[in-house]
């Protein structure tokens, strides 16, 4: 008798464990789907985060505006000129075709009557991806407003600018320049 209670009690307890167990294997396949769900979702976020990360054409239109913005935006009677502020967005070649010549020093102050000033209105670029992304052309619109004696004008220049990637820089800078003749505000030649 003892020995068929104990039989009986081991056999619950067997049936009890595997119900147990068979439960517990259930749940495993609930979190291991959902594991994987989550998995799933993190590599595609991933993917989008390099993606957005990577997207040259966004940097290199970001690196080529902030070079026009510095060439572009100078106010004389600060001492300031485009050629003076563009060292850390060029090559040095491009440096030499920008600055004027004879240029050594930085720009001085200019008094009142013969200052300019020149900001950017607009600016429009146009890329395109050259030599497996080592490269960038970009195609410039730029507006500018030029003021001499108070006396405003808008004028429109067209660029071909070169962009390369400096290593060193970690950005995109200007490898070679052609600025086309200037163009009035409306797009017809001066």
């Amino acid at each position: 008798m003892r020995r068929s209670i104990a039989i009986l009690i081991l056999s619950i307890g067997i049936v009890v464990l595997i119900g147990y167990a068979w439960k517990q294997k259930g749940e495993v396949k609930v979190y291991e789907t959902k594991y994987k769900q989550v998995l799933k979702e993190n590599t595609s976020l991933k993917e989008k985060v390099q993606a957005k990360e990577n997207n040259e054409e966004t940097k290199v239109k970001k690196d080529t505006d902030t070079f026009l913005r510095a060439f572009f935006t100078y106010d004389t009677s600060k001492g300031e000129q485009g050629w003076a502020k563009i060292d850390a967005y060029t090559t040095e070649s491009v440096r030499g075709k920008l600055k004027p010549a004879g240029e050594e020093k930085k720009p001085e102050k200019t008094p009142p009557e013969t200052t300019i000033v020149s900001a950017i209105k607009d600016v429009k670029l146009y890329y395109t991806a050259v030599q497996n992304g080592e490269k960038a052309n970009v195609f410039s619109r730029v507006w500018i407003n030029t003021t001499v004696n108070g006396v405003t004008s808008t004028m429109q220049m067209v660029l071909d600018i070169e962009m390369v990637y400096s290593p060193e820089k970690k950005k995109w800078i200007v490898g070679n320049i052609s600025i086309q003749q200037p163009l009035g505000e409306e797009g017809y030649i001066n």
